[in-house]
């Protein structure tokens, strides 16, 4: 038998980690080589038919396509593009029937010719692809939302950008490109995405030059010269990912150069321009910006205008209103600090290393946690059914509202502040953690049993959060927490576990570039799941709260890939992603835009996709030592996925 080291190169932060399971080297036939004889056997069918010569042609090269993706085994991103054509196939095939036979002829020239020099660089694959499906892909509408984000239609308002184009200080010649993308966004949708991005890009830059009169004359000429150098750069396919660099750069300028147009304060306005200025400099000489402190501005920046833009007191909840107040008068005066330290944090070359700048920031940003906390504590005991011109407490919450109202009343008197913001604190993470604890209905009894203690759980909180608690109480309601945490881990679970066999929710997930997987290598990878989950379950109902303990600990180390796929399921839908059609939108989704949904994770997630379909093979070979180290391995990446994900809910387990 040969030997396949698979997918060799785990992620870079766990590589000195001795305890990490090594990437499984297995036997063949693997799942990649069994599909390739597959489609051989398909090509030899299709090639001795003589009807439609040729869309039968198109056919053979979209299945040759596939099969030297799926051989590329350096390239995570290339066999999952073989993967996505391999089983997406027949939907092609039937695109192929209904188009014209020139748009076949021009697929099979597309991507036959180059076939045997493929690119070598994920973006340069990205664009080889949509480029050669582009024709195909408009001959039906694509949805609405597809590819690596949501195809925002209004990002690439044809009026509005056309006059924009007409008013800026871009050149002709960029002017020019970027009206024909728009014309060729009208003509290939698969060429929206593009058009939208640059003009966003472009747009963005522009901005830096509507503020530039605060700057002196010779940053002024910088600015334009690199712009316009950036603009002419992107008729240069070559050149092009430095141009937009670039671009972004000026545009990340923009919002400073903003600042120091509308202060009053000369000192702040000094500092602000003499770093833009510097800045502007080192773009201008194509060298790299001399420190991070840009993105320290960014971080200031965005904490004093959250600070400034909070809701009213009218959206929340009467009884957190007083707490709101304090909490919204401390923002105030922490935002004001922020402004005044700018010049100092400019001026550092390690800002945050210094006590005094790094303290405020921490300060301000615990602020605004705490007001988060009090919005998602209002949303939790409101009446949502009411109807009445503001917020009320539900009746179920009355007396836990009472409590909240006394706490934030507490906040005013600074020997009772810190004691009365750990009580909030603790009151709402607990809150959130008991909502997080409703087990979802379906299948298995124990559900049932679950929610009727979730119920009792709920009253009994309430009860002890009602009124002021004594040794005993409170030693009560730590060990009611334990419970209702471990109920929420069996509810997050069963949620989780609910989601990915819905056949909707693995449609949505496969129609997103980055993700490629059929339902037996799942089916096969989740069969144990529902009984290990029901088998906890019982134990927690049964009261044993540290094995309830070790077997999620447990569960999490066999399925943290439907953890991970749960999440890409949910960023998605609320993204927008439809599963429509899915494999052409997918194929022509090109390049992902700076924005995209978990661009630099694509690698990975790769792997695990790779990985997953392994396990049929591994079964088909009788060899349960490669089905094990493949399982593990997945789980791994998975779990450290979600670490990178979700931090504060995952923790990395090799």
């Amino acid at each position: 038998m040969g030997v396949l080291t698979l997918l060799i190169q785990p992620l870079s932060a766990q590589i000195l980690d001795f305890d990490t399971p090594r990437p499984p080297t297995l036997d063949q036939p693997t799942a990649a080589d069994l599909l390739i004889e597959e489609l051989e056997d398909e090509i030899t069918r299709l090639d001795r038919a003589l009807d439609q010569r040729p869309v039968t042609e198109a056919k053979i090269a979209l299945r040759r396509l596939a099969q030297d993706l799926l051989r590329d085994t350096d390239a995570p991103d290339a066999r999952l593009w073989g993967l996505t054509i391999a089983r997406g196939r027949e939907r092609l095939d039937a695109e192929l029937d209904a188009a014209p036979p020139a748009v076949a002829v021009l697929l099979r020239n597309d991507i036959d010719i180059p076939r045997f020099d493929l690119p070598t660089t994920p973006a340069d694959r990205d664009r080889f692809l949509r480029d050669a499906f582009a024709e195909l892909a408009t001959q039906r509408p694509i949805p609405e939302q597809w590819g690596w984000v949501p195809v925002a239609r209004d990002l690439l308002d044809e009026q509005t950008l056309r006059a924009w184009l007409d008013a800026s200080l871009i050149d002709d010649d960029t002017r020019s490109t970027l009206a024909q993308l728009m014309d060729l966004a009208r003509r290939w949708t698969v060429y929206a995405p593009g058009a939208a991005e640059l003009a966003r890009v472009l747009r963005s830059a522009a901005n830096l030059l509507d503020f530039a009169q605060v700057l002196d004359d010779e940053t002024r000429a910088e600015a334009r010269a690199v712009f316009a150098r950036a603009a002419r750069d992107l008729l240069v396919p070559e050149l092009r990912d430095d141009a937009m660099s670039e671009l972004e750069a000026l545009a990340a300028l923009a919002r400073p150069l903003a600042w120091a147009s509308a202060t009053r304060d000369r000192d702040i306005r000094l500092a602000l321009t003499g770093t833009i200025a510097e800045h502007i400099e080192n773009l201008a000489a194509a060298q790299p910006a001399p420190s991070d402190t840009l993105e320290i501005l960014r971080t200031v920046m965005d904490q004093v205008d959250a600070a400034r833009s909070l809701p009213s007191e009218d959206t929340l909840v009467r009884p957190l209103r007083p707490a709101w107040r304090a909490i919204v008068a401390d923002l105030s005066r922490s935002a004001d600090r922020l402004v005044e330290l700018i010049p100092r944090i400019l001026d550092d070359p390690d800002p945050m290393s210094s006590p005094s700048i790094v303290a405020p920031l921490a300060a301000h940003r615990r602020l605004l946690e705490v007001a988060d906390m009090l919005t998602d504590l209002s949303d939790a005991i409101r009446d949502p059914d009411a109807r009445a011109r503001e917020p009320v407490v539900r009746e179920d919450r009355r007396l836990l509202a009472a409590t909240l109202l006394r706490l934030g009343q507490r906040l005013d008197d600074a020997r009772q502040r810190s004691d009365a913001l750990d009580e909030l604190r603790r009151c709402a993470q607990q809150l959130r953690t008991l909502e997080d604890a409703r087990v979802p209905e379906g299948e298995g009894d124990w559900r049932v049993r679950a929610r009727t203690e979730h119920a009792t759980m709920s009253g009994q909180w309430v009860q002890l959060w009602s009124k002021p608690r004594d040794e005993e109480q409170e030693d009560e309601l730590t060990r009611l927490a334990r419970r209702i945490e471990l109920l929420a881990g069996i509810a997050e679970r069963a949620r989780d576990l609910d989601l990915v066999r819905s056949e909707q929710a693995r449609a949505d997930l496969n129609a997103w570039p980055a993700w490629e997987l059929a339902p037996h290598p799942l089916d096969v990878l989740l069969a144990q799941a529902p009984e290990r989950l029901a088998q906890t379950a019982e134990v927690f109902l049964e009261g044993n709260l540290a094995r309830t303990a070790a077997r999620l600990d447990a569960y999490d180390d066999e399925y943290a890939v439907p953890a991970l796929m749960a999440h890409l399921i949910r960023t998605l839908r609320a993204a927008g992603l439809s599963s429509r059609s899915a494999t052409l939108p997918e194929l022509c989704a090109g390049t992902p835009q700076r924005p995209a949904i978990l661009r630099d994770h694509r690698d990975d997630l790769a792997r695990v996709c790779l990985l997953i379909a392994e396990i049929p093979a591994a079964r088909h070979r009788n060899d349960p030592a490669d089905e094990r180290d493949i399982r593990r391995y997945a789980n791994y990446l998975a779990h450290n996925l979600l670490t990178d994900l979700e931090p504060t809910t995952h923790a990395a387990t090799p």
